[in-house]
């Protein structure tokens, strides 16, 4: 599966808008780049027949806030928890490797797993961490994983 960076569908602004093209967005907003930082999150809820994958790219300056966009996927309901974590954190990869297709930085992966023992994420915390290390990735999870509670607000 191919993120949705890079097939330009339905990204919208914090306030509603919605961002035309988003490789234009990013080319606009990188050559901040020498004090901001730029996020990933993914998030997903299951409903009755589907789940609601979110996404979000966000671009921090220290000091100033967070330019945050969004991108809202309905799919396949998944059948387990472990299968819903496997598939946010998939999808936090190809778009972390999409924005840096885009801008040249490789954006911090936020992904929503626990690090506390006896949560029900904890279980796959260190399959999917060590996973996304080793694709090269810069990993926050909670409860500091903010690109991900972004996210995690527009699964409802």
């Amino acid at each position: 599966m191919r993120h949705q960076v890079t097939d330009n569908s339905a990204w919208v602004g914090l306030g509603g808008e919605e961002i035309k093209d988003i490789r234009e967005l990013l080319d606009q907003l990188t050559p901040l780049r020498e004090d901001c930082s730029l996020h990933v999150g993914v998030d997903s809820k299951n409903y009755s027949d589907y789940s609601l994958m979110v996404s979000t790219i966000c671009l921090r300056q220290e000091g100033s806030g967070v330019i945050v966009v969004y991108n809202r996927k309905r799919q396949q309901a998944y059948k387990t928890i472990r299968e819903r974590l496997y598939a946010e954190c998939y999808l936090s990869l190809e778009l972390a490797q999409a924005v840096e297709s885009e801008t040249g930085i490789f954006p911090t992966v936020h992904v929503d797993i626990n690090p506390k023992e006896g949560t029900i994420s904890n279980r796959s915390y260190e399959e999917l961490t060590g996973m996304l290390k080793g694709c090269g990735c810069n990993v926050v999870t909670k409860p500091n994983a903010w690109a991900a509670d972004i996210a995690d607000m527009f699964t409802r």
